[in-house]
């Protein structure tokens, strides 16, 4: 019975599965906390608020947060010889920071989703020894 449950321990497949499910839960937990204490007629009034002015810095602004990592992308596909060109590298790059971003697990999420999106083009060994 130990030999069993060692060796179930040291089963990646496990750790991988445990570690999804807890990612999904800790967003969803997040997501529901969030919808709570937002509402339509709050989001409205902020907005009401915001000049032109404001509303272009904040725009301005989201974009300049979003352009390191957008370049960080470009330069880890580049690495890998991935085509890098397109609508679609940039908004897959674009949405892989915003989940990063708002399930805030210290860039693990955001990490893993850009193996799944690049490791289809190289060898798993390349595309984990690969850093820019």
């Amino acid at each position: 019975m130990k030999i069993n449950f060692f060796k179930w321990i040291r089963d990646v497949r496990h750790w991988k599965t445990i570690y999804l499910f807890m990612m999904i839960s800790i967003v969803t937990y997040s997501m529901i906390g969030l919808c709570r204490q937002l509402s339509v007629s709050s989001i409205q009034k902020v907005l009401q608020l915001l000049t032109g002015q404001k509303i272009f810095a904040l725009l301005f602004l989201g974009c300049l947060a979003v352009t390191p990592m957008i370049v960080y992308d470009k330069v880890y596909a580049d690495k890998l010889s991935v085509p890098s060109r397109g609508g679609f590298f940039n908004m897959t790059s674009w949405s892989l920071n915003v989940v990063n971003n708002v399930a805030g697990t210290g860039g693990m999420v955001g990490a893993s989703l850009r193996y799944a999106l690049l490791g289809q083009h190289v060898n798993a060994r390349t595309a984990t020894k690969m850093s820019p």
